[in-house]
């Protein structure tokens, strides 16, 4: 009886253990085919996206440590055109050497393999050559990642972290993961080289649009100056001839002439330039010319504006991004130094860029080399940087909002655009080139500027310089009905505060500064003619209450301007409006 008890009690006790221990079973299993299950389907989620190499490598080492078991790993990616393979990520506390190299031997025997284990010996990993390389790494197991059929990349991972072996499971998985990323680091290196080579044939297209641009502009000036008698070539000329190119800088005034012959000095050198001036005299096209007079003038000259962009979208806009790095970064961008690589890049108003980005500025005048927004990867430029700003950086650097040691690193050679009230005698010429080219957009018969205008502009102090200059012939350009600009389509500002002045009718042949007229002696250094004195008219330019009619439409009928633009006490003018009916 005691017996039988006894055996049943056991069955039921082997019955409940042997449910116990498949239950546990079970549960392992499970937890390690849901592991298994959630690498490859991670992985192969890789397979439908376009990113940098390191986002795979982060994919395919966290694989390794949820399912391996392994704390300490890294992934290698092979240097273009060379044996040298390049740590990209890595995990774990213990570090990994940053490069290594394979030659062509030990590539070869590993690619056979594909996977090489320490110390196990077998059909895998039983060359000394494989072993001794694993050593170094001071890895347990090594996986070839196959791209383009070739070792593109490598995985090697220490050891476990229940300190056993690799299985074959674990070979075979790895094996598996490899392929997968393999496929997915060549998916990205052929979407980096279509955006590359995007970016060079729009590279192209802008630089033949500005090659057009100033081949047109360069036909036109010639046509009209092939009918005006030349005048004798200046001192920058004579000096260089025809291998300075200025571009679309004019004016022969001394000042002008000077900083032409600094850039002709430092063109040809590889050293940072700091162009300083006030905003609209140029500073943009001096850097132009510094570049097309440098050995770099057949690379690309990249411009970036930046107190345009806010400071996180200029570090991206000069550095690049990868797909990811931030809101809005829907793909991999490459940034404007990489862009301007073996030519030249202008950064205009430098003195507004964040302190972050003027350190990571710092580091690549320095070093020539930097990471990409969001990225490892490093970057390697050969690039001149020309820099600009209206703004005094010494007192930008003892308010503490400019690095001291950048501005040592980009004034190197330092470049002052002069004010267009220091070299007025380029008035005139600038003047004509503007209207040439306001004429021709408008397709009107615009061919003077007359006396009386061309007084007024020339005592103007133009505190907008060129620019402002450019923009008031443009404006008069679109207002002018006749053939010439008068006095009635300068700006108001150019008309306020401004002694006597002799009012226009339509210029008789000979009166005026015209278009294909300008002699010799009209190049030479002009200096402001003193106006009447106040009252006094020019009867045979016209009426006097044609004049009267003329400043009041000049001051949109402002009676007390009117009469200071033509010199008369109001209680005068008045007089003469009633005289004449006009008011």
């Amino acid at each position: 009886m005691i017996i039988g008890i006894t055996l049943i009690l056991a069955v039921i006790l082997v019955d409940w253990l042997r449910d116990r221990i498949q239950k546990i079973n079970d549960r392992w299993f499970f937890r390690e085919k849901y592991q298994l299950d959630k690498s490859l389907h991670r992985m192969n989620r890789t397979l439908g996206e376009i990113m940098e190499p390191a986002l795979v490598a982060d994919r395919l080492l966290s694989s390794c440590r949820e399912v391996l078991m392994v704390d300490d790993a890294a992934l290698y990616l092979r240097e273009p055109e060379t044996n040298t393979f390049r740590l990209i990520l890595s995990i774990g506390e213990r570090e990994f050497l940053p490069t290594v190299n394979i030659d062509e031997g030990l590539s070869e025997m590993m690619m056979r393999h594909k996977n090489v284990q320490r110390g196990i010996s077998g059909s895998h990993g039983t060359h000394p050559k494989e072993q001794r390389f694993l050593r170094e790494l001071q890895g347990e197991l090594l996986q070839i990642l196959e791209i383009d059929g070739t070792p593109g990349a490598f995985v090697v991972l220490r050891e476990k972290r229940d300190g056993n072996t690799f299985s074959a499971e674990d070979l075979t998985f790895l094996t598996a993961m490899g392929q997968v990323a393999g496929a997915a680091l060549h998916s990205a290196k052929i979407h980096r080289a279509v955006d590359r080579l995007n970016d060079e044939l729009q590279q192209k297209v802008d630089k033949i649009e500005e090659q057009q641009r100033i081949i047109s502009q360069l036909q036109t000036e010639i046509t009209s100056r092939s009918d005006s008698p030349s005048s004798g070539p200046s001192e920058l000329d004579r000096d260089s001839q025809e291998e300075f190119r200025s571009g679309m800088i004019r004016g022969k005034s001394k000042p002008i002439v000077r900083v032409l012959e600094t850039v002709r000095k430092v063109a040809a050198s590889q050293s940072s330039v700091l162009i300083r001036g006030e905003s609209g005299t140029g500073k943009e096209l001096l850097a132009q010319a510094v570049h097309e007079n440098s050995p770099r003038r057949n690379g690309p000259l990249v411009r970036v504006h930046c107190g345009a962009l806010a400071a996180g979208l200029l570090e991206s806009e000069l550095f690049g991004h990868v797909k990811g790095a931030f809101t809005g970064a829907h793909r991999d961008k490459i940034g404007r130094f990489e862009t301007a690589n073996g030519g030249t890049l202008f950064l205009d108003e430098i003195g507004d860029i964040s302190l972050d980005t003027q350190i990571k500025l710092l580091r690549v005048l320095q070093e020539r080399t930097f990471e990409p927004v969001g990225s490892s990867r490093t970057v390697q430029v050969d690039v001149r940087l020309i820099a600009a700003t209206h703004q005094n950086l010494e007192r930008l650097i003892s308010e503490g909002r400019f690095r001291e040691d950048l501005f040592y690193r980009l004034n190197v050679i330092s470049i002052t655009s002069p004010p267009l009230r220091e070299r007025k005698e380029d008035i005139l010429e600038l003047s004509l080139h503007f209207l040439q080219q306001g004429a021709e957009r408008l397709g009107k018969r615009i061919t003077h500027i007359t006396d009386s205008a061309l007084e007024v502009m020339l005592r103007y102090n133009w505190p907008g310089n060129v620019r402002q200059l450019e923009n008031v012939v443009e404006r008069a350009c679109v207002l002018a009905e006749g053939e010439s600009i008068t006095l009635a389509e300068l700006p108001r500002e150019l008309l306020q505060g401004q002694p006597t002045i002799v009012m226009d009718s339509k210029p008789r042949p000979g009166q005026g500064i015209a278009l294909g007229n300008l002699t010799p002696s009209s190049r030479e250094p002009l200096v402001p003619k003193m106006l009447e004195p106040a009252g006094a008219f020019r009867e045979e330019t016209g009426s006097e209450s044609d004049r009267l009619k003329q400043a009041l439409g000049t001051t949109n009928g402002n009676k007390a301007e009117a009469a200071r633009l033509l010199g008369m006490p109001r209680s005068t003018f008045f007089s003469k409006l009633k005289k004449y009916n006009l008011g």
